[in-house]
């Protein structure tokens, strides 16, 4: 039996978009609590979890509404010793979680009512991934309610080979979306890509090369693709610097498609994880569906065991220029800094910290608010304690 309480204090000054003029910073304490149960045997293992997500002071003092949602309820079964097969309410992650996450940093998180089929042996790792959603018990079939927020049916292969300093991966999501909440339509899209790791002796490289087809649920043919290219250097014991580029595709004009839809779509993934602590960039409307490259470069160093700091910078800008009721505008949307650190005081208590500098172009404020007026530097601090106690286990 294990807990978490993680209480987090944001204050947000151009957080996740610009700050409309005559707008006020604002000071915000959310918090998470969680409580999870997990027994195994020879033959299974199984999870149960509940959590509890509010943003302080956002229900009266004597209110009993109830807030504690399940988490995760799952059980696993041991097979064979290669092979598993897990039933239930659970958290999917892969790869780097690009594009199905775990969201950690979310308050709430990701989960999935899904069964999954996996198998690890001899340097392989395959999991099969199978979902289909309803919104209701009902008897016959019925449009899906919920189209625009989740997909009607889920499909994931993830297939990796390991060596010794080097692996390779497929990681395939087909999704089955709703064309509305008026009939049964059902529109196909598919994401497919392979997933490179290396180690040659200090030197860290992956490199990721996805494609993206099908439909979105209105009907709308995709054709879009996603690079990543990443190396680490490792400076020594404590130091490290890391530089990469991240390339989604994008249309030519904003909100505009002359034919397929080029514009690549994160799915499921995490939001926060990647392209800037300050959330600016969450998927193909954070662009008006014109794509982004995110040129990167990171610094880290380990004070000691405890301490880890950040030092992140990244440069934004969309596929190319662009035109918005006939005005040219510039490709660069603007640059972000970030320092974060992590301080962990024990086994169960770390306290994270994040301050970030969002530095908006012109073409960034004609996309986010309409004109080219508002350029003010964003800015974003929080400061997050996470306790993780665990309260029995034997």
């Amino acid at each position: 039996m294990e807990g978490e309480l993680r209480p987090r204090m944001e204050f947000r000054d151009g957080y996740k978009t610009i700050k409309p003029a005559g707008a006020e910073s604002v000071l915000i304490f959310s918090q998470r609590s969680r409580l999870g149960i997990s027994y195994a045997s020879n033959l299974y293992t199984t999870h149960i979890s509940i959590q509890d997500v509010r943003v302080w002071g956002e229900e009266p003092l004597n209110s009993n509404q109830i807030n504690i949602a399940l988490h995760e309820a799952w059980v696993e079964f041991n097979a064979s010793t290669d092979f598993k097969i897990k039933i239930g309410r659970q958290v999917l992650k892969y790869d780097n979680e690009r594009l199905i996450a775990s969201t950690n940093w979310n308050q709430i998180g990701a989960k999935h009512d899904a069964i999954k089929f996996s198998y690890k042996a001899k340097g392989w790792e395959v999991d099969f991934v199978g979902a289909v959603n309803q919104s209701g018990n009902s008897l016959f079939k019925s449009p899906y309610l919920i189209f625009d927020q989740l997909y009607k049916n889920l499909g994931v292969a993830w297939i990796k080979k390991d060596w010794h300093n080097f692996s390779i991966a497929n990681l395939s999501i087909v999704e089955g979306l709703r064309e509305d909440a008026n009939n049964t339509t059902i529109h196909h899209r598919f994401t497919s890509g392979i997933v490179t790791v290396g180690n040659i002796k200090n030197t860290h490289i992956e490199g990721r090369l996805f494609y993206q087809g099908g439909r979105t649920n209105n009907g709308i043919a995709v054709s879009a693709h996603w690079i990543n290219l990443e190396l680490n250097q490792k400076l020594n014991e404590f130091n490290s610097i890391t530089g990469g580029v991240d390339a989604y595709s994008g249309n030519e004009s904003p909100d505009t498609n002359y034919g397929d839809d080029h514009a690549f779509d994160i799915l499921y993934g995490g939001k926060h994880k990647l392209n800037g602590l300050m959330d600016y960039f969450t998927g193909p409307k954070s662009t008006k569906g014109m794509g982004l490259t995110d040129l990167y470069v990171k610094y880290n160093t380990r004070l000691g065991h405890k301490m880890l700091l950040g030092l992140d910078y990244h440069y934004f800008k969309t596929q190319g220029d662009f035109m918005i009721d006939n005005v040219a505008y510039k490709s660069y949307l603007g640059s972000e800094i970030d320092i974060s650190c992590s301080i962990k005081i024990s086994s169960e208590i770390n306290i994270t910290n994040i301050f970030g500098l969002m530095m908006p172009s012109k073409s960034m404020a004609v996309i986010r608010e309409g004109n080219t007026s508002n350029t003010d530097t964003g800015f974003y601090f929080t400061t997050m304690l996470t306790f993780k106690p665990v309260f029995f286990k034997d």
